[in-house]
């Protein structure tokens, strides 16, 4: 079974449009409670050289990373073992582009899909028209700081439940999208990464099945178990009887703690419907029997945040799916 690390995977630094050298984001990343960190500068890797030089300085585990920047989107790519040029990529190729970075272990993602585009900011909107969605991995549902006040936060979510309805598997990611030191006052999305040791290519592995879940604040503890296996988010179940079994406890990370992100709630989704939506308190273990049925089943918790009553999304968990 994985345990769950703090990660954050959209940072940038100096060498591209960051505000940080490398050495001043790493300090920044493991101060803030990281344990796996993925830059992903603009167009170039050059800040890798920097952390293969600070590795004795550290206790991150780094991930490669890199966001495309075009003139139709960003494209966040991870894990690519060879180097893949976004310079010749047009809407007409976007698709033999992404299956080159497939061929060389890339892990992508169309970031901030729903940002200002043209002209105010030619390429931030996502405007790639991809036909073969399966080729994205990800979509990057909360971006930036408070993510969850932000109207293109919901659009991207609606983006992701869309593609899920289509059949197709994909898991929702989060990323600070790091340039700078946000305001005290602003919160950021949490993503907890599972992994069975905390190195580069287990986290790499865990991350393209789409082993994490994304959070404003609580932890949780997530699986599925089926005739005597146990399967993390991800994981591919046949239909039939199985057993949800959950735990949730509140905020750890030091600077999200003054938000009052308190989870109160479990929803239940199989494909579209929501299957249970029950009260449950912290740090209490809830055993679920469910009938999967094909498609997937996913789990959100949701609560109350920053003294108001009124309820609202606080944990989005990636699927488990089911064929």
């Amino acid at each position: 079974m994985s345990d769950y690390y703090l990660t954050e995977l959209h940072a940038h630094t100096k060498h591209s449009d960051g505000h940080f050298t490398t050495a001043e984001l790493l300090a920044k990343a493991q101060a803030f409670g990281y344990e796996i960190l993925a830059i992903t500068d603009h167009n170039t890797s050059a800040a890798l050289r920097d952390c293969q030089k600070l590795a004795a300085t550290t206790k991150l585990v780094i991930l490669p990373g890199m966001e495309w920047t075009t003139f139709y989107g960003h494209l966040l790519v991870w894990g690519a073992r060879e180097f893949v040029d976004w310079r010749p990529v047009t809407p007409a190729t976007i698709d033999a582009a992404l299956r080159q970075l497939k061929a060389v272990g890339g892990i992508t993602a169309c970031a901030h899909p729903y940002a200002v585009g043209s002209p105010l900011c030619t390429g931030c909107r996502w405007d790639f028209p991809v036909h073969d969605q399966q080729l994205l991995d990800f979509v990057e549902v909360w971006n930036g700081a408070a993510p969850d006040q932000s109207r293109r936060s919901q659009q991207a979510y609606q983006l992701w439940l869309t593609r899920l309805a289509a059949g197709q598997r994909v898991a929702a990611s989060a990323g600070r999208d790091w340039h700078d030191d946000e305001p005290a006052t602003k919160n950021t999305a949490l993503l907890y990464l599972g992994c069975q040791e905390r190195t580069t290519s287990n986290a790499l592995r865990n991350l393209a099945q789409g082993n994490f879940y994304l959070s404003l604040g609580p932890r949780l503890t997530l699986a599925l178990t089926q005739n005597g296996q146990t399967y993390e988010m991800g994981a591919t179940l046949a239909t039939g009887p199985a057993l949800v079994q959950l735990t949730f406890q509140a905020t750890a990370q030091a600077k999200m703690r003054q938000f009052g992100f308190a989870a109160q709630r479990v929803r239940i989704f199989q494909n579209e419907t929501v299957s249970c939506d029950i009260p449950w308190p912290p740090d209490t273990p809830l055993e679920l029997p469910v009938l999967l049925k094909v498609g997937y089943l996913r789990v959100e918790l949701w609560g109350t945040a920053r003294g108001q009553t009124q309820q609202q999304l606080l944990v989005l968990a990636n699927p488990f799916y089911v064929r």
